[in-house]
Order: C-alpha cells, then sequence, then structure tokens
C-alpha cells in the first residue's frame, strides 16, 4: 500500500499505518519519515487476508492527523483446492453410468472459474467451464459416465486473483 502525504509547513515526521487483518486486534505500524513536506510512503502486505487500513502521520510540530479514508482489500496467494465429491475410486470398474462429482473451494472465488477436460481411453470427448460460484467460496460441478470405459477427468480451477490448480480425477 503507498501513500503520499504532505506536511507544507514543518514537514513529516511520522507516517502510522493502522492495520486491521481479518477483524482481529488492529495493529500500528509506524514508518520513520524523511523529513520531507511532501513525500511517498509504503508497507508490504506479506499474509493472506483481508486487511482495513487507515493512515496517520505526524509532523515535527506534534500535529497528528488520521485520513478520513480506508483502504479494504484482500490479499491472496493461496490457490483453489480440488476435491472429488463422488465415491467413484481409481481402478474400480462399474457396471452401471457414474455421475461423477467434483467441488472447487477458494475463500475468494467469486469471478473465478473452473473447467474440466473429459477424456475417455486416452481421447479427448468434452471440454466445459463452469463459473457458477456459491457463496463466494465453492464451485459444485460433475460429468455423468455413460458409456464403457476408462475415465479421466482433469479439473481446472482459478480464483479470481489468477492462483490456479489443477487435479486429475478417475473413474472407470
Amino acid at each position: 500500500l503507498t501513500t503520499r502525504v504532505v506536511d507544507g509547513l514543518s514537514s513529516v515526521a511520522t507516517v502510522i499505518y493502522n492495520i486491521t487483518k481479518d477483524g482481529e486486534n488492529t495493529q500500528s505500524v509506524p514508518v520513520p519519515a524523511d523529513g520531507n513536506q511532501t513525500d511517498w510512503y509504503s508497507y508490504q502486505f506479506n499474509e493472506d487476508g483481508v486487511y482495513k487500513v487507515s493512515v496517520s502521520a505526524e509532523d515535527k510540530a506534534g500535529n497528528i492527523v488520521t485520513s478520513t479514508e480506508e483502504a479494504i482489500f484482500r490479499v491472496d496467494g493461496i490457490g483453489p483446492v480440488i476435491t472429488q465429491q463422488s465415491e467413484q475410486q481409481e481402478g474400480v470398474y462399474y457396471k452401471d453410468a457414474q455421475v461423477f462429482k467434483y467441488r472447487v473451494t477458494d475463500a475468494n472465488l467469486l469471478g473465478g472459474k473452473s473447467k474440466i477436460l473429459v477424456k475417455r481411453d486416452g481421447t479427448e470427448i468434452e471440454s466445459s467451464e463452469n463459473s457458477d460460484v456459491i457463496d463466494n467460496s465453492y464451485i459444485n460441478g460433475s460429468y455423468e459416465c455413460t458409456k464403457d470405459g476408462q475415465y479421466e477427468i482433469d479439473v481446472d480451477a482459478e480464483d479470481v486473483v489468477g492462483n490456479k490448480a489443477q487435479q486429475p480425477l478417475h473413474c472407470s
């Protein structure tokens, strides 16, 4: 987060980032100023979470001002998780048609998507995309295996910030 601080008279002494992560304890992080009347100050957010940040500044005369605006944003470096939701097992053969179900889960999935690539006996037979996100956190998908053969279903997922995951899943 980068902030511009201006003090036209006595110059900036300290900039303080007031940071709340995931709605918990607010932490005040002082950033030493270089004594200029106008300058840019930055703070790097490295941990995943939802942040609410306001900025305060103190000038060399001891005057303190807190910004009237807050920045609220999410840091997300974790990719979606793909899990099989049905009971089919790799290497087990089934007599009847099987509905293969999967779920993509991510805390920041709204605007994300999943894509499946279905192969039967090594030949691609279908590719489709699903972006029906439920509660901003998961996508349910399925494919019905109706013909004899060995199925390989590759599920790709991407969240709104571009974190990706891929999981090959099988049913016979």
